[in-house]
């Protein structure tokens, strides 16, 4: 156990050095305390729509989909529970424009995470509270097994994504990404894009595998419509 404290210190020590070197590490600090304090959140959203929009003009699609995700995640703050798939209505449709590769791998990890997060909430609410009939996809009215086929569908294609951006050298660098993981401190490793995206795919399987044990369910196919989805 004293091995593995000083292993992640170490390691968190690394991590904090490659944000350091961010000129803006700063600014993403205090973003990310006013969403844990829910202070200033809307000086924080407009500080947000700058930040996108500069790094949409430098062309940094890995900042572009951070002011992204934390504009979602002060959503989520200010709006009652069922905006849910409002709050994050952006990713498809960036994923159906001929958006940058880089940046629709980055949503495809986003949404394949969101509905996870959201197949968890079923089991403690009702899901047609969630409903969203005049959007493009209603991801509440799924079922279980589809929800489960699209979390794999978006991280297969995040995955891919990825390494398309290692083979041609247009890898995101690690303090562009770390923010994506949800265990950052579970790497022993400088990771990548790829490793990071692989991480928390191998954790859905085996949470999938877990929750599914004794259980006899078929899964059934993509449905057509998501093939749209692929880049």
């Amino acid at each position: 156990m004293r091995i593995k404290s000083i292993v992640f210190a170490c390691l968190f020590l690394t991590l904090s050095g490659y944000s350091q070197q961010n000129p803006i590490a700063d600014t993403w600090y205090n973003i990310e305390r006013s969403l844990r304090t829910k202070d200033n959140l809307e000086a924080t959203r407009k500080r947000l729509q700058q930040l996108k929009q500069e790094a949409i003009a430098n062309k940094d699609y890995a900042s572009v989909a951070r002011a992204y995700c934390y504009t979602m995640l002060l959503q989520d703050q200010k709006k009652e529970d069922t905006f849910y798939f409002r709050n994050s209505a952006f990713i498809d449709s960036i994923l159906l424009s001929p958006a940058d590769i880089a940046l629709k791998g980055m949503m495809h990890y986003l949404q394949g995470q969101r509905l996870w997060k959201f197949s968890q909430k079923y089991l403690k609410f009702n899901r047609g509270l969630y409903e969203t009939k005049d959007l493009p996809v209603n991801y509440a009215a799924f079922t279980t097994g589809e929800l489960d086929s699209l979390i794999k569908f978006h991280f297969e294609q995040a995955v891919a994504a990825a390494v398309d951006l290692q083979k041609t050298g247009k890898e995101p660098s690690v303090d562009k990404v770390i923010w994506l993981s949800s265990t950052p401190l579970s790497f022993i490793w400088k990771p990548s894009l790829v490793d990071i995206i692989y991480k928390e795919q191998i954790s859905y399987n085996i949470s999938d595998e877990e929750s599914s044990f004794d259980r006899k369910r078929a899964r059934p196919l993509l449905p057509v419509f998501f093939e749209r989805f692929i880049f």
